[in-house]
């Protein structure tokens, strides 16, 4: 997940986010630095009785929650592969990973975009260190300005752009009110008792193997949706949208299965099967269809390739336009042809870069 926005606009708020599983997180950490103390003292008892028979141990793994951005390819292997082949990297700036990811020793841009599928995956080192990891899950939750953003993904078409969830938005430079509310509840606090929430749940989830179902009427809606929507981007943007509109499809459905899963465990079901409500699944779909705007907002902010320029359909719509005209008309026009208003408004932006609209003032436009 990727949010993006213009600077001091209120990203930092992902930090209560990253707080949601902190109490998880140190309940790991707790139990990790336990194990590590008994096999000390277990090892030391070893040394001064001198056991012969005695074969060391490894030491335990350190195990947590959120693993760090700004680590190297190798040590986030080895984090991720110790941590049971999953783990969060949340970060509040973008450029945490990216200077990473720019550095020899940091790119490790293969393993989140294998990450994303489960795809099996191993490593191997100088040193003698291998690992190797048959369902690795990284999730990636970062903040950044549009510049930021573009520091990280060099391009739409290079696959990690499509792995990410995009959520974009402006705020009016307005000063808001920031005197603590009389009998609000600090955020701090309420984060932290949201946290101690998630950590029952996934205490409760731990160790279960659970299935997840949709019902065979949500299936043919599901389908239907998400190949409306692949037709209408390809149409509009160009192929080179279909990879976002399919990785969607994974997306939405996983959104579904989080969902489901609070749902159940509020309702104390049993884990081992879980059905999709239908107040789940439509709020999946919507947020897929949100998220899916977002995304082609944020692919409009990248400079275009040759591979990358508006498909035919953007002729059909420049063609219908008259020579002079306004936004409301060309409205009208993209109505004709389908088009949202967004569209158009896209559409109108990148004919203005490809040199074949020219913009008079605002909201008035002349075709040379």
């Amino acid at each position: 997940m990727l949010v993006v926005a213009p600077p001091a606009s209120g990203k930092g708020c992902l930090t209560y986010a990253r707080q949601l599983a902190s109490t998880y997180h140190q309940s790991r950490v707790e139990f990790s630095l336990q194990r590590q103390q008994l096999h000390q003292v277990a090892e030391q008892e070893a040394h001064r009785n001198k056991t012969a028979a005695y074969v060391p141990e490894p030491t335990p793994p350190y195990q947590t929650v959120f693993l760090p951005g700004n680590s190297s390819a190798a040590a986030l292997i080895k984090n991720l592969f110790e941590n049971g082949e999953w783990g969060i990297i949340c970060e509040t700036e973008a450029d945490t990973l990216s200077g990473a990811l720019s550095q020899d020793w940091g790119n490790f841009s293969d393993l989140l975009r294998k990450a994303f599928h489960h795809e099996s995956t191993s490593y191997a080192r100088k040193s003698g260190e291998r690992y190797e990891m048959k369902r690795p899950a990284l999730s990636v939750v970062l903040s950044g300005t549009p510049g930021q953003v573009r520091g990280l993904i060099a391009n739409t078409g290079n696959g990690l752009f499509s792995r990410f969830l995009f959520y974009t938005y402006q705020t009016e430079p307005i000063w808001r009110d920031v005197s603590p509310g009389h009998g609000k509840l600090p955020l701090d606090e309420h984060f932290e008792q949201l946290s101690q929430f998630v950590l029952d749940l996934a205490q409760w989830y731990e160790g279960q193997a659970i299935q997840f179902a949709l019902q065979p009427e949500q299936w043919t809606r599901f389908n239907e949706t998400l190949n409306t929507w692949l037709m209408n981007q390809v149409k509009l943007e160009g192929n080179e949208a279909a990879s976002t509109v399919f990785r969607l499809g994974m997306s939405a459905y996983r959104i579904a299965l989080i969902l489901s899963l609070l749902r159940a465990f509020q309702q104390n079901q049993s884990p081992q099967t879980v059905f999709c409500s239908e107040t789940d699944f439509n709020t999946a779909l919507s947020l897929a269809e949100v998220l899916l705007e977002h995304a082609l907002q944020v692919a409009e902010t990248f400079p275009r390739t040759a591979d990358t320029q508006a498909p035919a359909f953007i002729a059909t719509f420049r063609d219908r336009l008259p020579v002079q005209f306004q936004r409301a008309e060309a409205d009208q026009v993209g109505t004709g042809l389908g088009m949202s208003k967004r569209n158009v408004a896209n559409f109108l932006h990148r004919l203005q870069k490809l040199g074949q609209l020219s913009k008079l003032k605002h909201g008035h436009y002349f075709k040379p």
